[in-house]
């Protein structure tokens, strides 16, 4: 995607400390092994379903999907500002559908990478718990 160059130098500063707090994490090396940008195309229950993953691991155990912009990637407050306001639960539901549609395994795990887009650009990992992941069915089934 194109970006304005008085931006560049700021999106350039939030990727470096994104990549090194992923490299602080449990998530450590996952860039190492994985695809940007998967597009899975699936059919279910005669519909036909597309969704664009951020980050699949090679092994498509773990599905990283980043959120930038916002107050506070604090995880409590962005849950609460952003994650069911946004809809962000559907995808938290459909993207290990669709990796498991797809050929991945069932089990995946679907976690957001949460940026501000304000210095000191802090991130955090939120992890799509059962709650969320319920709340993203029941409207990926309504919308279905």
């Amino acid at each position: 995607m194109p970006v304005l160059e008085k931006h560049i130098i700021n999106v350039r500063k939030m990727a470096k400390v994104a990549v090194d707090f992923i490299a602080e994490t449990e998530l450590s090396g996952i860039f190492d092994d994985g695809n940007p940008e998967q597009t899975l195309i699936a059919e279910y229950e005669g519909a036909n379903l597309r969704s664009r993953l951020d980050w699949l691991t090679k092994d498509r155990l773990i599905i990283l999907d980043y959120k930038s912009g916002g107050t506070s990637s604090k995880p409590e407050s962005w849950i609460r500002r952003q994650l069911f306001n946004m809809n962000y639960d559907i995808q938290a539901y459909q993207y290990p559908l669709m990796n498991e549609l797809t050929g991945g395994p069932p089990n995946a795990k679907f976690i957001f990478l949460v940026q501000e887009n304000k210095e000191p650009y802090a991130c955090s990992l939120v992890g799509a718990g059962p709650s969320v992941i319920e709340s993203g069915k029941k409207k990926f089934r309504y919308a279905l």
